[in-house]
């Protein structure tokens, strides 16, 4: 069985109260340094995302000295607890006087130590969809993940399939493409609810998950989707007369979508009790 790998990559930055520059941060250097500098982690504070390392300008003399009468507000390391090498380097200095900014860069740059001094731009939204849903509330998902940064390095590719194991998927509805679809569990290849949300509502998550995720971007129709234009494998794994709030065929649903071409296996569902076997086909 292939395995299944997901990345995402989200590029934002949130500004508040800019009053210098709409393109960059304002007060905000990011500089790296040549070499690494060690640091005694039983004294560490993490930055919010927990990632960061709050570090204190005192330990970097050089840097002191060119910051010696500027107000300083934060001094940090943001990826250090990414724990790769090169990200450890990286240093943000946040700062009250941004009419210098320019010649504290520059004088940044003129250290040895120092590999490169710039500013932190800031990210903006240049595509907008269509999507007669994506405005207010309904796009809540996007703005939870700030996913829409992303679709300005791409929408999305119908190579990328997404599996949506779920109860049931209306594979009929306008702003779906559906790659491939199967009832795993009454055995047939309908995945479609054998009621309507109006006669119960519950059979509508498995739909809604997979509008969420697979939803066609861009057509002047409902919403727009996260994966963009990823093509949706639609598996049915609770039977048409069993309880539409449980999912009764997870392990067969998961199995049969990696085996069907799925580079996403999607399940919006939990157990208190784990299951080896379902374990080793994930791992797998």
């Amino acid at each position: 069985m292939k395995k299944i790998l997901v990345l995402f990559f989200l590029f934002t930055s949130i500004t508040i109260g800019q009053e210098f520059n709409s393109e960059f941060l304002d007060g905000t250097i990011v500089f790296k340094l040549n070499e690494f500098v060690e640091v005694n982690l039983d004294d560490a504070e993490k930055t919010f995302d927990g990632i960061g390392l709050i570090d204190n300008i005192e330990n970097y003399p050089e840097i002191k000295n060119i910051f010696n009468e500027i107000n300083v507000l934060k001094f940090e390391r943001p990826s250090y607890f990414t724990n790769k090498r090169e990200l450890q380097k990286i240093y943000r200095i946040v700062f009250l006087e941004n009419e210098l900014i320019d010649d504290l860069i520059e004088k940044l740059n003129d250290l040895s130590i120092i590999s490169y001094a710039e500013k932190e731009p800031i990210y903006k939204n240049i595509f907008v969809p269509n999507d007669s849903y994506h405005n207010g509330n309904n796009k809540w998902y996007h703005t939870l993940v700030n996913s829409e940064d992303a679709w300005d390095l791409s929408l999305g590719n119908s190579n990328i399939k997404i599996a949506i194991v779920d109860n049931a998927i209306a594979t009929n509805h306008t702003d779906l493409s559906v790659y491939k679809q199967i009832d795993i569990a009454d055995e047939d290849y309908d995945p479609t609810p054998p009621q309507t949300y109006q006669q119960n509502s519950s059979w509508s998550h498995g739909t809604h998950c997979a509008g969420l995720a697979t939803a066609e971007i861009n057509n002047v129709t409902g919403i727009a989707s996260l994966g963009g234009n990823s093509e949706l494998i639609a598996v049915k794994a609770t039977g048409d007369s069993q309880n539409p709030d449980l999912t009764y065929n997870g392990y067969a649903g998961v199995q049969w979508a990696c085996e069907n071409g799925a580079n996403v296996v999607s399940m919006s569902y939990g157990s208190e009790n784990s299951m080896n076997a379902m374990q080793e086909l994930i791992n797998s």
